[in-house]
């Protein structure tokens, strides 16, 4: 009798054991682990997503054990925010967190054999923001008879990271390289050769169309005229990319990260750009649309925010005074 009551004791407790980030288990012919897990309530521009919610995203690896194409069971993976309330991942924002990783949505397979990093995101009512959190990992059926204590789960508690104090990580000049070191496009680097402004610019590019190469001709001028005057700020800037990150970022690289801050008659400006074209991949020229204002200010600085950390590249700084000497 101490044997059967020890072994379900036992039986018990393996099934209530709480696990922390890093931990890795086995389910339905998946190898996953519980890598690291962020709560905000801002997408990748940093712009508020719903007043009413917050967003956990939980950054894990799977690897598919099986020999043919694999369905996560996506409604399987839980996330405990109190005894009564439990949500399941959502299929929306995929761009707005796109920054975190690829995104895993209900409609994602994994191939034979694969294994990747993705990320899952749980909309969450903003009641429960300062709750404590864990994954419940549904992984088999202890009982079909059974409702009461019939579902055995891997549970993992998480440690959400949060984003707070915006820190400056590097500072570049014209010509040099900007690293994105320790964010979360580490392994990305652009470099800016030249900064001009101009009303309107005008040039010739190929495109594919079908099968088929096709010279075309366009004209950028700027598009929003009703508040302030714009010009186009035209980049001449190569971007380094790691092969490892979700390639949407480097399409919207500008659109997502960067702000335009800009010095004039000794006051500090800020314009989040309009990106104007990027459609020629065989060009290194990004045209933004910034107010006319940044033409004439004595020092433009190109700002890329990626959740707390800041990445500056100086565009035009003051022109230092020449000093002459009069010799007796």
């Amino acid at each position: 009798i101490v044997g059967i009551v020890f072994g379900i004791v036992s039986f018990i407790n393996s099934l209530e054991k709480i696990y922390k980030e890093g931990h890795t288990f086995d389910a339905y012919g998946s190898t996953i682990t519980i890598l690291n897990s962020y709560k905000t309530k801002k997408d990748t521009r940093g712009f508020v997503v719903r007043k009413d919610k917050f967003y956990l995203i939980v950054d894990l690896k799977i690897k598919n054990n099986y020999e043919q194409d694999l369905q996560i069971p996506y409604s399987n993976i839980y996330l405990r925010v109190s005894d009564e309330k439990k949500y399941s991942p959502t299929d929306n924002y995929v761009d707005e967190f796109s920054d975190f990783g690829f995104r895993f949505t209900s409609f994602n397979k994994l191939k034979k054999l694969e294994e990747r990093q993705v990320v899952l995101v749980y909309e969450i009512d903003n009641e429960y923001i300062n709750n404590d959190f864990r994954i419940e990992y549904l992984i088999s059926k202890v009982s079909k008879d059974s409702e009461s204590g019939s579902y055995q789960y891997v549970k993992v508690e998480l440690k959400p990271k949060e984003f707070k104090d915006v820190k400056t990580i590097e500072t570049k000049k014209l010509g040099q390289e900007l690293s994105f070191k320790n964010s979360f496009i580490d392994g990305t680097k652009i470099k800016i050769t030249e900064v001009e402004f101009k009303d309107k610019y005008s040039f010739n590019y190929t495109q594919m169309i079908g099968t088929e190469k096709k010279e075309l001709f366009k004209t950028i001028v700027p598009k929003d005229t009703n508040k302030y005057r714009k010009t186009i700020m035209r980049l001449n800037a190569s971007v380094t990319k790691n092969k490892n990150l979700n390639p949407v970022i480097y399409t919207s690289l500008y659109e997502k990260f960067a702000t335009i801050e800009y010095e004039l008659n000794g006051k500090t400006y800020k314009q989040k750009p309009a990106i104007i074209d990027l459609s020629s991949k065989e060009s290194e020229y990004t045209y933004l649309e910034v107010v006319k204002d940044a033409a004439k200010a004595t020092k433009v600085t190109l700002i890329f925010t990626i959740r707390d950390k800041e990445y500056r590249y100086i565009l035009v700084e003051p022109k230092e005074e020449t000093k002459t000497e009069t010799t007796k």
